[in-house]
This record gives structure tokens, sequence and C-alpha cells, in this order.
């Protein structure tokens, strides 16, 4: 398959693909030539690995063959590539638990490999708290197919941490400010990604206002209004799981069905956090001095969600301005020497913040 451009500097709808399947899902590669990648498969094709152009003015295609001749994967890139392209239809959770079990072989490094433990211990007991309050709300201990779909709605709910039978606002025993229907003591790892979110956008926002322009201003600005946005589309997609979770037991009623949609309600806020954990555990770990240049790589790499998402709770928000924004800005001068070396190992580290 031959390289191409997906993406022009026309129109901006043309940098955001009309769904999720073909937006792919951000890769926590290490080599600094596939930073910002991602895979995408669609029904009856290999997998493709799609790079943000450094200019923000569009996304390259490439065949893997084509990546490791461009783009010098390490060892880590290419165990993971090779398990990541056995997903038939890959989501981000699919992808994290690949990317948790390279990790796992040590790839990664050792902090990278211990943080995958604690990951996947703490997505076990998650599941498990879960379960256990859903099954709490049940007026009688659930038959086997009803006890099979709790453990499969329990599944799809960890991550978000969301439980029913609380009322709305913070769940008792909550931290301030936790989403309604949380559960208590466990807010899950969404909880800990919307907060990393919060805080990159306020932390952002008071870079901007004060370091002199341009100095990546710019930069942070357009990466300001996309987190932004995704922040709350994030919050409407996780405030829209309450209702359906009220009537649990009519909800299990209703059988495989209702529960495939309510596993659909609930991956929704995954997809839009997809790539954002890095930039906000990078943002974080940054010096002063590191953040202008560092703003203007995060405008060339940050996720832009699909056209579909539009018709999620939260509605459109107006993306066209952002990455005409993003259009504008220069180009990241082309990595070399030293900076090859400094980038991988931040990745690498990387692996071991967001496990």
């Amino acid at each position: 398959m031959p390289d191409r451009d997906l993406t022009s500097a026309g129109s901006s709808s043309q940098e955001r693909p009309a769904t999720r399947a073909e937006r792919g899902i951000f890769v926590p590669f290490t080599a600094p030539m596939l930073w910002g990648g991602r895979i995408r498969r669609l029904p009856g094709s290999p997998p493709e690995l799609l790079l943000p152009s450094l200019s923000g003015r569009g996304t390259y295609v490439l065949d893997w063959r084509s990546a490791v001749a461009a783009c010098t994967p390490s060892l880590h890139d290419r165990q993971l590539w090779a398990r990541l392209s056995l997903l038939q239809h890959p989501t981000p959770a699919g992808v994290r638990g690949v990317v948790r079990k390279v990790a796992l072989m040590g790839h990664a490094g050792r902090p990278a490999q211990a943080a995958a433990e604690a990951a996947l211990e703490e997505q076990r007991m998650a599941i498990q708290a879960v379960k256990a309050t859903l099954q709490a709300r049940l007026p009688a201990s659930p038959d086997a197919p009803t006890a099979a779909l709790l453990g499969g709605l329990a599944e799809a709910l960890a991550d978000s941490g969301i439980a029913p039978g609380v009322a709305p606002g913070a769940a008792p025993g909550s931290p301030p400010g936790s989403p309604p229907g949380s559960l208590p003591g466990n807010p899950g790892p969404q909880s800990r990604q919307l907060a990393g979110l919060e805080a990159f956008c306020d932390d952002l926002s008071a870079w901007t206002r004060r370091v002199p322009a341009p100095s990546g201003r710019n930069a942070g600005l357009v990466v300001l209004a996309a987190a932004r946005y995704n922040l709350a589309a994030i919050r409407a997609c996780l405030a829209a799981l309450w209702p359906p979770l009220e009537d649990l037991p009519g909800l299990l009623a209703r059988g495989p069905g209702a529960v495939r949609l309510m596993v659909e309600l609930a991956e929704r806020p995954d997809w839009l956090l997809d790539g954002w954990p890095p930039i906000t555990a990078l943002w974080a770990s940054a010096s002063a001095r590191e953040r202008s240049a560092l703003a203007a790589e995060i405008a060339a790499i940050f996720p832009v969600p699909a056209l579909e998402t539009d018709r999620w709770p939260g509605g459109a928000m107006d993306w066209d301005t952002v990455l005409r924004g993003r259009r504008l800005l220069g180009s990241l001068p082309v990595l070399a020497g030293t900076r090859l070396v400094e980038m991988a190992a931040r990745n690498e580290d990387l692996r071991a913040l967001t496990a």
C-alpha cells in the first residue's frame, strides 16, 4: 500500500474523519518520529498507521513497512504494533489492553512494567467494586443470564466508576467535585484523566496569559480551545450515563440489546479522552523553559474527535475555528541529533505515567 496524504490544508472538515473507526486510536510509541501516531483498521483492510504532520497541515497514512523504513521504531514499538495489528476492531480499551501486555513484558522498561501491573490490578478491583454496587441495587440475587449481563455492564462502567443508586450530585464519600453517580471511594481511571485534563486547561490558560507573544502563546490558545471542547463533551457523555442506570432492574430485563447500548454509551468518554492523558502528563512534567516549544508540539498532534461525535451529548463544537487556527501556526523544526534521543527518553518515561 503506498503512503499517502490523508488530508490537505483546505477545508478543516477534511481533518475530521466521519467516524471513530476512520479516526483511529492513539498508540503510545516511544520513537520520536512516531509520536502522536494512531492505528486505524477499516473493515476488510489491513491496519494503517496515521501520523499527524508536524506542520499541522495534514495526516499521513503509512503501512508498517514504510513506518519501519522512515521512522526507526524502537523494539517496544515493533512489539506493540505486532500485537495491535491483530485487533480486528481497535478501540481505546482494546489498544490499552495490548499496551499494558507489552509493558508487562518489559519492553517499555521497569517503571512502565510496574505501572502496567498496578493498572491491571486497579482495573480488576474496579470491576469487582462496580459489580457489587450494581448487584446491591437489585431486589434479589440475579439468575445466571442476568448475572452475565451484570458482569458485562460492570466491566464497561469500571473505568468511569459510574454506579446507580446515588442521588444526583456528588456520591456519598466521594471527593468534592465528583460527577453524579460516581462510585464512592473508587472514582475510576477516567475520573483521574478528567481531573488531569481540567488541571491542564487551568494551567495552560494561566500560562498563555503570562508568556509574551508569540513564544508559543498562539499554539497554546489553539490547544486550550481543543482541550476545553473535549472536556465539555466528556462531561456531557458521562452525565448521560446516569439516567439509564437509575432503573437497573428494568435495564437488565430488556436483555443484551439494552446492555450493549449502555456499553456503547460508556465507550464514548473513552473515545473523547483518547490521546489526551499523554499530553496532560507531558505538560505537567515540563519545565517552564520547555513549554513554548511543547505547546507548538502539542498543537500539531492533539486529538480531534470524529464528526459522528457531534451527535453525542454536548452537541457540536466549533472545531472548524480550532483547526483553522492550527493551520495558521508555524511548522515545527525538523527533529535531529540529540533532540531525537531526548524525545525517545521522554516518551519512554510517559509510558510509566499513562499505563
